[in-house]
């Protein structure tokens, strides 16, 4: 009765884990370059359970038979084996913004922050007013060279490889017919070996982990200007799952008023005889 009390207890926790996680997707749902999380369990190993009154028979040749017979199987409870993020691609938004950078593939965007480098999918970039390329959180975008400076917003582009492409005429009012240019540095694109191994470091971040392995330069990648990558959530997808954990809740929560049933009337039963 008392394991059966940790057993609904133990569901009750791990579901409101699950559920954290399932609210933190929704409430980014419209987070740029956003990646879904997912939550694993894993069960603890059951126990065989059998009837207690019956005994074992031994022969006199040493072998035994077991005469309690196998009346089902105990759960013990489940732990959290994994959290992971969901790097699947999200769908691209067009913007009006030539600083606006959306990565088609497996790739991620290296920026400069206090605590090192970190990398995020979020290309809803700006720039400071020394023309420096920035995150929204203000962190620096890095390219080949370093950081990415002098940047206005009619006098370069961004090819599909990356280069940043600078127009060296003077004359930055539209149409720019870009008939001098210069290669000026080109976007830092990486990628993981494991990348839903990755830890969010916060801002839309993230920090490379052991099982993730250390950024590799990254291949078949394209980079599309003046898009962003919407974040990968699928509302529904969350709704129904959101359904299944309050579901799952209640029922771990129903087990345990029922075994507080059974154990309080247990007892008052042994008291009147007591």
């Amino acid at each position: 009765m008392i394991r059966g009390l940790y057993t609904g207890a133990i569901g009750m926790y791990m579901r409101m884990n699950q559920h954290d996680v399932i609210a933190n997707n929704i409430a980014n749902v419209d987070t740029t370059g956003y990646k879904a999380d997912r939550i694993i369990f894993k069960a603890f190993p059951d126990k065989v359970a059998s009837r207690l009154n019956d005994d074992i028979e031994r022969f006199i040749d040493g072998s035994i038979i077991d005469k309690a017979p196998k009346v089902g199987k105990i759960g013990t409870g489940v732990e959290i084996n994994d959290l992971y993020s969901n790097m699947a691609q999200g769908q691209l938004q067009e913007t009006d913004s030539p600083f606006d950078l959306a990565i088609l593939g497996n790739g991620f965007f290296a920026v400069q922050t206090p605590d090192g480098i970190k990398y995020t999918r979020n290309g809803a970039f700006t720039v400071n007013s020394e023309g420096i390329l920035m995150t929204e959180a203000g962190y620096s975008v890095l390219g080949e060279s370093g950081l990415i400076v002098v940047l206005d917003d009619n006098n370069f582009v961004v090819r599909d490889d990356g280069s940043i492409v600078v127009n060296l005429n003077d004359d930055k009012r539209p149409p720019n017919e870009f008939e001098q240019t210069i290669v000026s540095d080109k976007i830092k694109i990486v990628t993981f070996k494991e990348p839903r191994q990755l830890d969010k470091y916060g801002h839309n971040l993230f920090e490379p982990t052991e099982e993730s392995g250390h950024p590799e330069p990254a291949i078949d990648v394209r980079i599309k200007q003046g898009a962003i990558e919407k974040s990968n959530v699928n509302i529904v997808e969350e709704m129904v799952l959101l359904i299944d954990v309050m579901r799952a809740y209640e029922a771990n929560q129903k087990s345990v008023q029922v075994h507080d049933d059974l154990l309080r009337q247990a007892w008052s039963e042994v008291s009147r005889f007591a």
